[in-house]
């Protein structure tokens, strides 16, 4: 979002927004994402920012990992 911010402040703001709105969905239906690339993850698509969600499903909610760049090389969270 620093990034974005730096270059459109409005972007910026959409941007945020739309991440965290679906950051709470996850948080109410884990499940929405599809498995993941690494065991144990799952990811939820954010298509209008090219982003993928990368997260965990854990005993009190989620715990988000990753946000990826769809544009770039697909490679594992923590590489």
């Amino acid at each position: 979002m620093d990034y974005l911010r730096e270059r459109n402040v409005d972007a910026a703001r959409n941007a945020a927004a739309d991440l965290n709105a679906a950051a709470r969905l996850l948080a109410r239906h884990p499940g929405a994402g599809r498995p993941g690339q690494m065991p144990g993850t799952r990811e939820f698509s954010a298509p209008h920012w090219k982003k993928v969600i990368v997260y965990r499903v854990v005993d009190d909610g989620i715990i988000i990992s990753t946000l990826r760049d769809t544009r770039r090389l697909s490679m594992p969270e923590g590489d």
